[in-house]
């Protein structure tokens, strides 16, 4: 018998060279002693066939497997599995951008947070926010609706490049629908563009982390004062006025707002959001035994003002005023808020009243900016001071508005209906339609059943009358009887 060629088995196989096409044949021994050769294509990678083996495992799973069944799997190639590809896909790692500008407003990150599934006070159920992406400075903005956006934008553009007096190289934002109308209007500008790839919110991580945690201290402020829901518009606004005066620890553990401003903030100037407080409200009083305050709820700072908001929640008015007194360790609404997640249907629509314009104590004149230094606690609650005015528009300026002071006496405060919403339709009539037919003659109003009705209501009148007439004649005849009368 010839030996036609000699092979080592592997793996249950025997392997066999042919030296003409330089191909490997394999042959497999049964217990049945029947043998079957089969020509294969050459497989390089052992690891690719047993991961096709496998099902489809990691590369990492298949080593492991081929070192107990004592197999050599020799070099491993590096290879892309189609079959894993269309199967397995997601989402590759995301790495936080270390790049920051190096000038203000050199790159602005925004986007939209929304909607509310509680109303605000204002009746805004969205906002946007301006992220400088220098400083890490913040500007809120509410919006009733989303198309509000790009007007935002522009009161927002004049604001920022008129005080710091840079134009705005660059806006970052997602492929929102409420984005895309920016572009013509950023070329006219010569502003560039970037967005972020669709459904990939990542790559807008920076502004959508600030969104996170202006929503969180917000409700950190509502939960701790017991205030509505519907009040989430000036918590919100609040925790942005906070976050941009923290020591932030990407600035070095220096503040946005010193980062922007070049100038410490006033922390003596903060309040306990929520709490009791006494405004000074003496120019609307009517007469002089009045009360000169009210008590009020703290609700933020005004950006526009230099002054507090506080809250008459009997009347739903909001007064602006640097002259206040605060009780920080009671909040009015706690006791009519027994539940955190309640939402009242009562809730007044603040009505935005500036004490300033008629406190004589209030200078119109631009605030000079603060202090670097910050001068001692008062242990008081009692506070004269007024907060500086910074360029951050928490509040839109058209949600401000003056109104004349109010008739009624601070105290006792009556409640009508119209506060609550409940009016009730007068009935107009129309008496042109109504038509009315005058008689011309005696015989036609004798016919007419109302003219007679009329007439028969007028007559004990006329009868009276006449009575009366009669005896003051019988009166002056008998004068001029006696003489009386020339």
């Amino acid at each position: 018998m010839k030996v036609l060629a000699r092979g080592r088995l592997e793996n249950g196989l025997y392997r066999f060279p042919v030296l003409k096409n330089k191909k490997l044949a394999y042959v497999g021994f049964h217990k049945s002693s029947a043998v079957h050769s089969y020509n294969f294509r050459p497989v390089d990678n052992k690891v690719v066939l047993w991961h096709h083996r496998l099902g489809h495992v990691t590369t990492e799973i298949v080593t492991k497997v081929l070192q107990r069944c004592n197999i050599s799997c020799g070099k491993n190639k590096d290879t892309v599995c189609s079959s894993c590809q269309l199967a397995k896909s997601h989402r590759l790692p995301t790495h936080l951008s270390a790049s920051c500008a190096s000038k203000p407003l050199e790159l602005v990150h925004t986007n939209i947070w929304g909607p509310a599934s509680v109303k605000a006070t204002s009746g805004a159920k969205y906002f946007i926010l301006f992220l400088n992406d220098y400083s890490r400075y913040t500007w809120f903005y509410p919006l009733h609706t989303k198309d509000q956006a790009l007007s935002t934008f522009k009161q927002f553009k004049l604001q920022v490049e008129n005080q710091f007096d840079i134009r705005i190289k660059c806006i970052q934002s997602d492929n929102g629908g409420e984005f895309r109308c920016f572009m013509s209007f950023l070329q006219q500008c010569g502003i560039l563009h970037r967005f972020s790839c669709p459904y990939n919110s990542a790559q807008n991580g920076r502004v959508e982390r600030k969104h996170r945690h202006v929503v969180e201290t917000g409700l950190a402020l509502l939960a701790h004062a017991s205030l509505p829901m519907p009040f989430w518009h000036y918590a919100f606004q609040t925790a942005t006025f906070l976050i941009n005066r923290m020591p932030n620890q990407v600035l070095n553990h220096a503040s946005p707002y010193f980062t922007l401003f070049h100038r410490e903030p006033d922390y003596v100037f903060l309040r306990v959001f929520g709490c009791l407080c006494y405004p000074f409200i003496r120019p609307y009083n009517n007469h002089k035994l009045q009360y000169r305050s009210v008590q009020c709820t703290f609700l933020g700072y005004s950006s526009n003002h230099k002054g507090y908001l506080c809250l008459d929640s009997a009347t739903g008015r909001v007064y602006i005023t640097p002259h206040v007194v605060f009780d920080e360790h009671k909040f009015p609404l706690a006791k009519s808020s027994p539940s955190t997640n309640d939402i009242s249907d009562e809730v007044f629509p603040p009505v935005i009243i500036n004490a300033s314009i008629s406190s004589p104590s209030c200078s119109a004149d631009p605030p000079a900016p603060p202090s670097s230094t910050l001068p001692n606690i008062n242990t008081s609650s009692h506070s004269t001071s007024s907060p500086e005015l910074t360029p951050d528009s928490s509040i839109l300026p058209e949600l401000f508005h003056t109104t004349p002071p109010s008739s009624s006496s601070p105290s006792p405060r009556m409640t009508t209906r119209l506060m609550h919403g409940i009016t009730k339709k007068k009935p107009i009539f129309d008496l042109s339609a109504v038509k009315i037919s005058e008689p011309s003659t005696l015989k036609q109003a004798l016919n007419d059943p109302n003219w007679t009705q009329a007439m028969d209501l007028e007559m004990p009148y006329i009868t009276i009358k006449l009575g009366i007439l009669s005896n003051n004649l019988q009166g002056l005849m008998s004068l001029a009887v006696n003489g009386c009368i020339s």
